[in-house]
């Protein structure tokens, strides 16, 4: 469909708005400033356009997009240290400052760009929702609390000074300003003479400055103020910063120029062939005439070869005359036959060489990259280039832990390959446009794109309709900004949908938005908002449950959540997207399968985006100048919502969380199955949009007791998007007689090189247990088999002695007070320096504070040092003895046994059992923990891995034979918690470097371990890693269950169901437990 005149009147009111407005044009300019009325978005803000600069050759163009800027003669970096005073608020700015003659040389510098909290200049402040300033809508400066940190700063200002240089050559041309971002009002002058102003902190901000400077070296002045009338719209989860936080550029054009250049490419239904036509806008001053001028656009394939019949222009248009100084048109289509189409698995890109000509001779050139693409939401799904795809998204905060809100390239191309390599294809830009060098990154990786609107007005309209609401005040300036990122942004193919805001409310507002949107892009695109479903192509929510997505599919009308004037008809008949799902606050992503297994099978449900890609940790230093990921309250801000902040996939500093590898699973582009594996017959099916399965490379494996035995290669496997294909494979190596653990793992992997990963980078991979030992593996042990033992009794406990070959010996000691194994010694050492007891509790996790899991289940916390024993019975021979307990646990007066054996393979084999099930409330935890010597610090297993795993959140942690140490073993998340488990394990080792420790190995069911450097206690009430001590001793953990960490949301639900040790669970386990000498953990036996 076209929408040309809808998009002239855009256009049109777009620079009304942008040229018109001024301080006059408030309601009562006398006694409000600028800065705090909705009427004045800016003053001189010239109308928004594509990113991208004018070149003055073609040749010169086709190698210049928004980021190889410096490949154009026309414009100029204005990066750098700039001179800076910070003021704690307006009234005490330095006046004058912006007069070139003013003496700023005592002035610091700060760099630009960068947020000016985060180079030591006033106080940085999180929240998650609500004002940091006085709530009183359009005005910011109010006194607010005297906690708040705006109280003694009431509305802090920046006063920037730089100069530049305009070069010789510019004359006779027009010069440009463009600020990408500023945060969040500024104010603009140029050797002394006011320039304009502009709020709206997320795009950019461009002023013609021709007629203000002069060749040679210029000043500029910017006051940047923290809060304005914008701020209430910009009341989004992250650090409030502020300053010149993206790049700054100087430009300059022909006076007579191209203003907005895009290329549309819009495929036919068949999405075989393509029309593409250029709509742009012209800048022409009125004592220039329009005869002569037209454009041609020549268009260049992925490899930069012309398009179309030979040299000629694929388009050229004349420019009719106009009256105005500003203009826009659209060329007639010119049709482009079988291209190659973008998506996210194979992003080709065209490039568009758009020339204005005079006549014969060319004024300005400029590039313009486009892909060929399509995008369907229906009732059947989510579509791209006719193609069903799912959405396995991230949300991207805009986060750097030295820069704040300024993103360097390198990071953002960091983030994209971690993205890559976890099968991510979608980024939501929460909550507001991304920085333009981003997009088109995300054009050339392959990268999805929900663009998200500067809009969220959390604290006042969450689900309500306050502001902007139906207040025609406040739908202007939404308007707006919705406008402006589109107009920037809609040349990207990457970008597949656009969104209205976030956890704004709704109301007039919103649907006024959506008609902006729907005039100003002509490819149609599909527009998401979880506020206000109605005028959208995609319904969405935020952290729905898995049974409230059964009920959207079910069309079943939701109990609480949904109402009818924001959300429309119920059901609605639209696909569904969870625009925030699976918020990954600290030790969490629980359940994540579970989500995939639903959305899987259904194809109303298109995906979601997890909250969120990236831990929003500023980096401080301790007393002692150790350098950390601080969160809010660190910088002594108020209000603060702590660590709220920290819900990353990745840490701050971009290294990846644990749940990072459990997403990268569960988002793996191939299934593959088995109806029975004892069969052979194992299911490829290929979840890729485009790609076949042939492009990769297949291989196998197969594990005895978690070490490799035999391998094949069964190279490129073809099978085309959306097949399946069956293999029948049958390794030799297995012997039925043998009772050991058998898996069997596939990979594929990248052949060559990619832009994200290099070769060899595993894609997906699915491993299959074929055998399972009746016992355990283990690793073989020095002890011998033909020993002796014997049992002792004293006043205090019970003495389990045994006597090996060639002088082997062992001795374990039970206590009588409390049942425990309190010492282990051997040959003459002690491996236990605390006893062996009890543990029903972990260390809360973030998620598990939000369901208030202390409050609930406190009462185990201490259950294992207060057990109270009962009974003792004790048995003896010369090749067993045995210790049984009976103890009484202080919940609900819960009794368990306890059980020591020892054989005459010199294992001790300890044993627990509920003797009758625990009632409401379930533990925790159910398991045993020690201390052991520092010195056992080489840690080796074998069972799931490497990566900590738990009974909800297993998928992506494979069966191995892993090593570690222990001070890397635990996962120091930002806020100390619950961490280090892995679950599925058969044998565990703590060693010395020479092999000297101890070993502790499942019987009949694997366990759960864990060892810290730490003691549990330790991390109680802890506020970040580097405050929890490092002692001199290892806490080990050998756990029969443990709860899961959820994953649902981190304020309110629950671990599910399924993944809490129910009431009444007996929890039957037990382990050996034996001293070991110079063990070699890959060498392995089964133990018998």
């Amino acid at each position: 469909m076209r929408r040309t005149t809808t998009w002239l009147i855009a256009f049109a009111a777009a620079l009304l708005t942008s040229l018109g407005a001024s301080a006059a044009d408030t309601n009562d300019a006398s006694t409000s400033p600028i800065w705090e009325d909705p009427a004045v978005i800016g003053i001189h803000k010239l109308p928004p356009r594509a990113s991208g600069w004018s070149c003055p050759t073609a040749e010169t163009a086709l190698k210049t997009d928004y980021r190889s800027y410096a490949n154009s003669p026309w414009v100029r970096s204005l990066n750098g240290g700039w001179e800076f005073r910070w003021s704690p608020d307006p009234q005490s700015r330095p006046e004058g400052f912006e007069q070139p003659g003013y003496d700023s040389s005592a002035w610091p510098r700060v760099a630009v760009p960068g947020t000016w909290q985060t180079q030591g200049h006033g106080t940085p402040i999180y929240r998650n929702k609500g004002y940091v300033f006085k709530v009183d809508p359009p005005r910011v400066t109010g006194e607010p609390d005297p906690a708040y940190t705006a109280h003694a700063m009431r509305n802090p200002v920046g006063s920037y000074r730089t100069r530049f240089t305009v070069p010789e050559e510019w004359s006779g041309q027009r010069i440009y300003l463009h600020f990408a971002g500023v945060k969040s009002a500024m104010t603009l002058w140029v050797n002394g003479k006011e320039v304009g102003y502009s709020q709206g902190s997320r795009c950019q901000a461009e002023f013609d400055v021709t007629r203000l400077v002069h060749p040679g070296e210029n000043q500029l002045a910017c006051e940047v103020l923290r809060w304005c009338d914008g701020s209430y719209l910009e009341d989004q989860d992250m650090w409030r910063l502020s300053g010149i936080y993206r790049d700054v550029y100087l430009y300059t054009k022909p006076t007579t120029h191209l203003w907005d250049v895009g290329v549309e490419a819009e495929l036919d239904d068949a999405c075989r062939n393509a029309s593409v036509r250029l709509r742009a806008s012209l800048r022409r001053p009125r004592d220039e005439s329009a005869e002569g001028l037209s454009v041609k656009v020549r268009l260049y394939d992925a490899g930069l070869h012309p398009v179309g019949e030979g040299t000629a222009p694929l388009i050229t248009h004349t420019i009719s005359g106009s009256e105005n100084e500003w203009s826009e048109f659209t060329t007639d289509s010119a049709e482009v036959i079988s291209p190659d189409l973008w998506t996210h698995e194979t992003p080709t890109l065209y490039t568009a060489v758009v020339e204005l000509w005079r006549g014969e001779r060319l004024l300005e050139a400029q590039q313009s990259r486009l892909g060929f693409t399509k995008v369907e939401a229906t009732p059947k799904g989510f579509f791209l280039n006719g193609r069903s795809i799912k959405i396995k998204g991230v949300n991207r905060h805009e986060h750097h832990p030295d820069h704040g809100g300024y993103i360097p390239l390198e990071s953002m191309v960091e983030d994209l390959r971690l993205m890559k390599r976890a099968n991510v294809n979608l980024v939501r830009t929460s909550h507001y446009p991304h920085d333009p060098a981003w997009y088109e990154l995300c054009d050339e990786y392959g990268m999805l794109v929900i663009d998200e609107a500067n809009v969220e007005s959390h604290g006042l309209s969450y689900h309500d309709k306050v502001l902007p609401g139906d207040d025609p005040a406040w739908r202007r300036p939404a308007v707006d900004r919705l406008r402006r990122m589109v107009i920037r942004d809609r040349q990207h193919p990457s970008i597949v949908c656009w969104s209205l805001g976030n956890e704004a409310g709704y109301g007039e507002a919103f649907v006024a938005m959506a008609a902006a949107c729907r005039e100003l892009d002509a490819l149609g695109r599909p527009i998401q908002y979880a506020d206000m479903n109605a005028p959208c192509e995609i319904d969405s929510r935020t952290y729905p449950t898995i049974e409230w997505l059964r009920d959207q599919v079910a069309g079943r009308k939701h109990k609480k959540g949904y109402a009818e004037e924001p959300h429309g008809p119920y059901p609605s008949n639209k696909p569904f997207l969870m625009n925030e799902y699976a918020h990954a606050m600290g030790n969490s992503l629980g359940n994540f399968q579970d989500y995939w297994d639903l959305i899987d099978r259904e194809p109303m449900l298109i995906g979601g985006c997890i909250w969120d890609w990236v831990d929003q940790g500023l980096r401080s230093k301790t007393a002692v100048g150790d350098s950390y990921l601080a969160y809010g309250g660190a910088f002594g801000d108020y209000p603060n919502d702590g660590n709220f902040c920290m819900n990353g996939l990745v840490d701050a500093d971009r290294n990846p969380h644990p749940h990072y590898w459990e997403m990268a699973k569960v988002y793996q582009s191939v299934a593959i199955t088995t109806d029975n594996a004892e069969s052979g017959r194992y299911r490829f099916h290929n979840k890729h949009a485009c790609h076949n399965l042939n492009r990769y490379e297949l291989s196998w494996t197969l594990l005895r007791n978690g070490l490799p035995v035999e391998s094949g290669d069964l190279g490129r496997f073809d099978v085309p998007p959306g097949a399946s294909s069956v293999v029948t494979l049958q390794p030799a190596s297995i012997d039925a007689s043998d009772d050991a653990d058998y898996h069997l793992s596939f990979r594929f992997e990248t052949p060559q090189d990619t832009p994200w990963a290099p070769a060899g980078f595993c894609v997906a991979w699915e491993q299959f247990t074929l055998a399972k030992s009746t016992l355990s593996a283990g690793p073989t042990t020095t002890a011998g088999r033909a020993g002796r033992v014997e049992l002792g009794e004293t006043e205090q406990g019970y003495t389990l002695r045994f006597h090996g070959a060639a002088g082997a010996e062992r001795e374990y000691r039970i206590d009588k007070i409390g049942g425990r194994l309190e010492s282990l010694r051997a040959d003459g050492r002690e491996h236990l320096l605390s006893p062996l007891t009890l543990n029903f509790w972990r260390v809360p996790t973030d998620n598990d504070e939000g369901w208030r899991m202390p409050r609930t289940l406190g009462a185990w916390k201490e259950a294992g040092q207060r057990a109270e024993v009962l009974g003792i019975d004790t048995s003896s021979s010369d090749s067993l003895a045995s210790v049984d307990v009976e103890i009484e646990l202080p919940v609900t007066q819960t009794r368990a046994a306890l059980g020591y054996r020892l054989d005459r393979s010199g294992r001790l084999r300890v044993a627990f059992r509920f003797l009758e099930g625990p009632r409401v409330p379930m533990p925790p935890r159910v398991g045993f923990q020690a201390t052991i010597p520092k010195s056992f610090s080489q840690v080796a297993w074998f069972g799931r891995g490497p990566h900590e795993s738990y009974k909800d959140r297993f998928t992506g942690a494979a069966y191995g034979v892993y090593r570690d140490e222990v001070d890397r073993w635990a996962h120091r998340y930002p806020r100390p918690q619950e961490s280090g488990n892995r679950t599925g394990t058969r044998w565990l080792s703590l060693t010395t470097p020479q092999g000297n420790g101890l070993l502790v190995t499942a019987i009949g069911k694997p366990v759960n371990v864990s060892a810290w450097p730490y003691r549990q206690e330790d991390l109680a009430g802890r506020a970040y890693p580097h405050e929890v001590p490092r002692r001199s001793e290892i806490t080990l953990n050998v756990d029969a269950d443990q709860i899961g960490v959820g994953g649902d949301n981190s304020w309110r639900l629950p671990v599910h169901s399924e993944y809490l040790i129910a009431p009444g669970d007996p929890c039957h386990y037990e382990f050996f437990i034996e001293p070991v000498r110079s063990l070699a953990p890959l060498k392995m036996s089964r133990s018998e």
